[in-house]
């Protein structure tokens, strides 16, 4: 890997593997409800973070994308069926070997 990669990647996710080529990114949600739903606004930043995870998946970077609760309270996370950009490029990536958790 090259030097200019790796401050690259350390500015597009939250923990960066790098014996494993692992990026991961992690999505807090802040609900009391028992059913989350992500997104809930539309962000820019997320579509253009899902293409750069895209593009390093498609060079043999792993990525894992990790749904977060700060309430003991939610038992799941439904992804907003009306974010279609999001689901779209949330596809792509998992098409491409992105692991959801």
């Amino acid at each position: 890997m090259t030097s200019l990669v790796i401050p690259y990647i350390f500015k597009l996710c939250d923990l960066y593997i790098d014996d494993s080529k692992t990026i991961i990114e992690i999505k807090s949600i802040l609900t009391l409800e028992k059913h989350a739903v992500f997104p809930t606004v539309y962000s820019e930043r997320v579509i253009q973070q899902f293409q750069k995870l895209e593009a390093l998946l498609s060079k043999g970077y792993n990525v894992c994308y990790i749904f977060t609760s700060l309430s003991s309270r939610v038992e799941d996370v439904l992804i907003n069926p009306e974010a279609t950009e999001f689901v779209e490029m949330l596809r792509l990536c998992v098409d491409k070997g992105m692991l959801l958790h």
